[in-house]
């Protein structure tokens, strides 16, 4: 066989052997190509599984935080008389569950409160404390202080000072619009905030207000023995009885029942009925009456030092008080009670670290959210705040659709 033909034959065998070869490299290459793909989707699978874990390390890291911070701001302790039992961490229920509860914020304020109203509207909290005066609201919980010096709302910062005020001897009222929120301090006038501005204009008062409330388009104030009309407009103090007349009893409270009747609470633990110049007498407490409450069906409730809230039906025909249950009891002095939106539940609050839920059939549920008395309450639709020596506001959502 000749040379040539032999060399041509390798060569072509060769070249067939590297086609081969690179065939099988293609076809390797291809395969670890589709490895590669598949290792690529799996390390971004895993990538996303990694940032999910992070992130829920974070919002778990987040919540414990929140958690412990809660814990750490709810009472540990109720006091019952003299004794004072512990509690677990976070508010509690005792009794009968006639609603469900739910705390939706709580904000602390830098001195301890002493009484909260909220405006007609339900957005505006007014918060009456040992130093100052404050408006919170209740759509961002965000808080201004009242500014008595230079009668201007404030923002509450870091470099805010109490006032001095003599402590708890003031008041304060929304207006009927809730455009304006009226204020007594004891210093010889009374402001009107307007809420939009932010500003208070100054009316002239000569008298020690000890309580007052809306009839018909003007206020009506207590002192001790004497009541009187303050006339807004005009700035003028007029006699709230045709003739002289001065209550014998020592007033502590007064609610506006109509634009012809008012009722009175005072220090014997008397309801008194007012209506033109008649004066009805009815003894309810044994001890000093601190707050009154009516609901749209005329169902009376009323809190005292004796430490019960008694149930009475107010007919306005015959000028009658009537007893409708027996007393319900707290284990302290009561300090304030209010009816909610629904007209069958009440609530009222206590020095003895609580405040209680109750219905026309005598149940009873008793929260305990506040370290020490709680001093005030507010009820609008099912918004429930509660404020406490403590220096705290908790905002509730109650829902009594069980």
């Amino acid at each position: 066989m000749h040379p040539h033909f032999m060399y041509r034959q390798n060569f072509l065998q060769q070249l067939d052997n590297l086609k081969k070869e690179f065939d099988t490299l293609t076809s390797e290459n291809n395969n670890l190509r589709t490895m590669l793909k598949k290792h690529e989707e799996r390390a971004a699978f895993f990538h996303q599984e990694i940032k999910i874990i992070k992130n829920t390390i974070v919002e778990l890291q987040s919540q414990i935080k929140v958690k412990k911070v809660i814990q750490d701001d709810l009472p540990r302790t109720y006091h019952k008389g003299t004794k004072k039992i512990k509690l677990g961490a976070g508010w509690s229920v005792e009794n009968q569950r006639i609603a469900n509860i739910r705390l939706m914020h709580t904000i602390t304020l830098p001195t301890t409160i002493g009484l909260v109203e909220v405006s007609d509207c339900g957005n505006y909290l007014g918060i009456v404390c040992a130093a100052s005066i404050f408006l919170f609201f209740l759509k961002d919980f965000s808080v201004l202080y009242l500014n008595h010096k230079n009668n201007r709302m404030e923002e509450v910062t870091n470099s805010y000072k109490p006032q001095v005020i003599k402590e708890y001897d003031f008041k304060i009222i929304f207006s009927k619009d809730s455009k304006y929120i009226y204020t007594d301090n004891g210093d010889n006038c009374i402001r009107k905030w307007c809420i939009e501005s932010k500003v208070a204009s100054r009316l002239l008062l000569n008298f020690d207000a000890l309580a007052w409330g809306w009839y018909k388009d003007n206020l009506v104030i207590a002192d001790n023995k004497n009541i009187i009309i303050y006339d807004l407009n005009n700035q003028l103090q007029l006699p709230f009885f045709k003739d002289k007349t001065e209550i014998v009893e020592t007033i502590t409270s007064l609610l506006v029942v109509n634009d012809e009747t008012i009722l009175i609470g005072t220090r014997s633990g008397k309801i008194l009925l007012i209506k033109n110049d008649l004066i009805e007498e009815f003894s309810v407490h044994t001890k000093q009456i601190t707050s009154l409450a009516i609901n749209s069906n005329n169902q009376l409730i009323s809190g005292s030092l004796d430490k019960t809230v008694v149930i009475n039906h107010l007919d306005l025909k015959n000028n009658e008080i009537t007893l409708i249950n027996d007393p319900m009891r707290h284990d302290d002095y009561i300090l304030n009670v209010r009816f909610f939106d629904d007209n069958t539940h009440f609530v009222s609050c206590s020095r003895d670290s609580t405040f209680r839920i109750w219905d026309f059939d005598n149940k009873e549920m008793r929260i305990i959210a506040h370290n020490g008395p709680v001093t005030g309450i507010a009820t609008k639709g099912r918004l429930l705040i509660s404020a406490g020596l403590d220096k705290r506001i908790r905002v509730w959502d109650v829902d009594f659709t069980l």
